[in-house]
């Protein structure tokens, strides 16, 4: 049997004091798509750095191809074939997109000519073969973030890298950006890359994995291959508890709420606050001062407080006048107090 594309070993790693992994395993084939699933936290960013060089492990053993490497380094990582695409692009916002490609993917000296022309026709090859339309000479700070990230994948196909790591790849992708992203692994896949999917998004590790890695509180928990698990048995590998023993949400009794009017403290503008009896609150702010003051003219302030355990607290507003309210139109309620809970 061939030796794996990557393997990783009983890798372990501490940051002052604080275990981010422990003894970690995991291992990627040649023609193969392999996920690492977890929660926040459970040591996913952590083993991608390691795996390119960006942190070196406390104690473990990194294998490339069958060549044990006891100090990886970024530039041994490019070397061996390694390309990662993080969740946060890492452009060069004042070059332009064939400049980006080209500091990847050109080698050489300081002092050589530069076929800029070349550039660009290397670079559009790229994108065009990952599906996207960029001009080249655009600037990378001008991309939005989807166009950010399908450049950083161009980058990728474009290094000829053998092992291929994609951080929640489709994280601010559209639906048919995901599909041509999709197309791109599975023709890596067919090269014979292995490519590393990491991702929260169960629907697609389940849609492009062949295999999934579940990583928890820094320790490898299971290694499946994608037929032989479902989505609620991953879920529980994941956050080690069935989905029975989750909290139900709180339930509000419906025609509890009361409502005050004021000025919201938040955006500083004339606003409905409504509570109710548990103590959840909600606050509407009004759109414009001209603006005819109907439900469509009303939009959500960022104010939003859960229910409390206790509801002993109250709720106070700046009073305005009711001549201001007609204005805005929701009548001539006066600013009072209210105690959460109370008739």
């Amino acid at each position: 049997m061939a030796p794996a594309l990557l393997s990783a070993s009983s890798i372990t790693k501490s940051f002052e004091g604080v275990s981010a992994l422990r003894h970690v395993s995991f291992e990627l084939q040649a023609g193969e798509v392999h996920a690492i699933v977890g929660e926040n936290g459970a040591g996913k960013s952590t083993l991608i750095k390691i795996m390119t060089g960006a942190e070196r492990p406390d104690a473990g053993r990194l294998t490339v191809a069958g060549r044990d490497v006891p100090h990886m380094t970024p530039a041994l990582a490019r070397a061996l074939g390694i390309a990662a695409i993080y969740q946060q692009p890492s452009l060069f916002p004042d070059l332009s997109v064939a400049e980006n490609v080209a500091l990847t993917l050109e080698t050489g000296g300081i002092w050589r000519r530069v076929r800029w022309s070349e550039r660009r026709r290397r670079a559009r090859a790229l994108l065009e073969e990952v599906g996207s339309t960029v001009d080249p000479r655009r600037l990378a700070g001008s991309l939005s973030m989807p166009e950010q990230q399908l450049v950083e994948i161009a980058k990728a196909v474009g290094a000829d890298a053998k092992v291929v790591i994609m951080d929640e790849p489709t994280a601010s992708l559209m639906d048919d950006e995901v599909e041509r992203l999709f197309a791109v692994i599975r023709q890596l896949r067919a090269q014979g890359c292995g490519i590393i999917y990491i991702s929260h998004r169960l629907e697609e590790v389940f849609a492009m994995s062949d295999r999934i890695t579940v990583l928890r509180d820094g320790e490898t928990i299971a290694t499946h291959a994608k037929a032989t698990l479902d989505r609620p048995a991953l879920i529980q590998a994941m956050v080690g508890r069935t989905l029975k023993e989750t909290r139900p949400r709180q339930a509000v009794a419906a025609g509890r709420w009361r409502s005050s009017s004021g000025i919201c403290r938040i955006a500083n503008e004339a606003c409905l606050t409504c509570r109710s009896a548990c103590g959840a609150e909600r606050c509407w702010a009004s759109r414009a001062s001209s603006d005819p003051a109907g439900p469509s003219s009303r939009k959500r302030c960022s104010v939003w407080r859960p229910p409390m355990a206790e509801t002993s607290s109250s709720v106070e507003c700046q009073s305005i006048s009711a001549r201001r309210w007609r204005r805005y139109g929701w009548g001539s309620a006066t600013c009072r107090k209210i105690a959460a809970g109370t008739a």
